[in-house]
C-alpha cells in the first residue's frame, strides 16, 4: 500500500503527530488527529465520518462511528478542525458548509460493530493503531485495530474501511481473533443509533436503514450485510442496547464479516423517502 501512515498506540502510550499535508486538492482523505483526542476522521465529496482515539479511553465515547454533516463537495474536515483549535469558531454549528450535529457517546452510532455472548452485549473501546492508505484520487483506505474484554477473554477485531468518491456508503471488513472459546460461541452485530423519536426503520434481506431527523432536517443512516455470515442467522433488533441502537445480528462463517455503512443528509443529497434510501443501501 502506497503513501502508508502508521499510528500505533500500544498499551496506549503518547500519540505521535502525523505530517497530513496539502489536501485542499482532494476529493477523498482520512487524517489522523492527535490534537483532538487522536481522532481519525475520512470523507469525500459527499460524506464524513470520525472514530475516537486512545485519548478517549476513559471517556463515554468508545468504537461507535460518528457523522459529519457536509454540505459542499470540496474537503471540510481539517478546515474544521482547525476552526475549533483556533477557536474561530465550532465544527458544532453549520456556517454554510455543514456540521456535526450526530450524538454517538457509547453507541453504536453508524456503522459500529458489536458482540453478542453468552446474552450479554459487548463493544471494544477506542481503537488502539491505525494505518491509512490516501494514495489515490478516487477512493481512501484504513484500518483500525480494536481489543474487546468479553467475560474474561480478549478478542480482537482488525476494520477495514474504504470510501470512494461519490459515495454515500463505506465498504468495511471486519476480522475477528483471540479467543477461541468467544469465536465459537459469539454471535457480531452493525449497529444504528436513532437521533431523535421521528425515526423509522426499515430492514430486508441483509439490509437495515433509518430514515430519521436532526436539526428539522431528514438524516438517512444505513448498513447492509454483504458476506461471511451463515445463511440464515440473519437478524434485526430494534432498541437493543442501552443507548437504543437498532442490530443487524448475525453469525459468522469464518471470523470475517463483509459489509457497508454510511448515511445521507437532506442538505447535500437527493434521496426523497426511506423506500428510496434503501433501496440504495441494498443494491450498493
Amino acid at each position: 500500500m502506497g503513501n502508508l501512515k502508521t499510528i500505533v498506540f500500544a498499551g496506549f502510550f503518547a500519540a505521535c503527530s502525523v505530517s497530513l499535508g496539502d489536501t485542499s486538492a482532494q476529493t477523498v482523505g482520512a487524517y489522523v488527529v492527535p490534537r483532538r483526542a487522536d481522532d481519525v476522521a475520512w470523507e469525500n465529496d459527499k460524506i464524513a465520518f470520525r472514530v475516537y482515539g486512545p485519548a478517549l479511553m476513559n471517556s463515554a465515547e468508545d468504537s461507535g462511528v460518528d457523522v459529519w454533516c457536509k454540505r459542499i463537495e470540496t474537503p471540510v474536515v481539517l478546515k474544521w478542525y482547525e476552526k475549533e483549535f483556533s477557536r474561530e469558531g465550532s465544527y458544532h454549528e453549520d456556517t454554510g458548509e455543514g456540521y456535526d450535529p450526530y450524538k454517538v457517546g457509547g453507541s453504536r452510532g453508524c456503522g459500529g460493530t458489536g458482540i453478542w455472548y453468552e446474552g450479554d452485549f459487548y463493544t471494544s473501546n477506542v481503537y488502539r493503531a491505525v494505518r491509512i492508505d490516501d494514495s489515490r484520487d478516487d477512493m481512501v483506505l484504513i484500518s483500525l485495530d480494536y481489543e474487546y474484554d468479553i467475560a474474561g477473554e480478549k478478542l480482537y477485531e482488525q476494520k477495514e474501511i474504504s470510501l470512494r468518491k461519490g459515495s454515500y456508503l463505506c465498504g468495511a471488513r471486519s476480522h475477528f481473533s483471540g479467543s477461541e472459546k468467544v469465536l465459537r460461541d459469539m454471535k457480531v452485530s452493525v449497529g444504528l443509533v436513532p437521533q431523535s423519536t421521528k425515526a423509522t426503520a426499515m430492514a430486508g434481506g441483509g439490509c437495515l436503514t433509518l430514515w430519521d431527523e436532526i436539526d428539522g432536517y431528514w438524516l438517512a443512516t444505513g448498513v447492509q450485510l454483504l458476506g461471511g455470515f451463515r445463511e440464515g442467522s440473519i437478524q434485526f433488533q430494534q432498541g437493543a442496547t442501552l443507548q437504543g441502537d437498532y442490530l443487524a445480528t448475525i453469525d459468522l462463517e469464518d471470523n470475517t464479516l463483509d459489509f457497508a455503512f454510511g448515511f445521507a443528509w437532506e442538505r447535500h443529497s437527493d434521496f426523497t423517502s426511506i423506500q428510496d434510501w434503501h433501496e440504495y443501501v441494498f443494491n450498493w
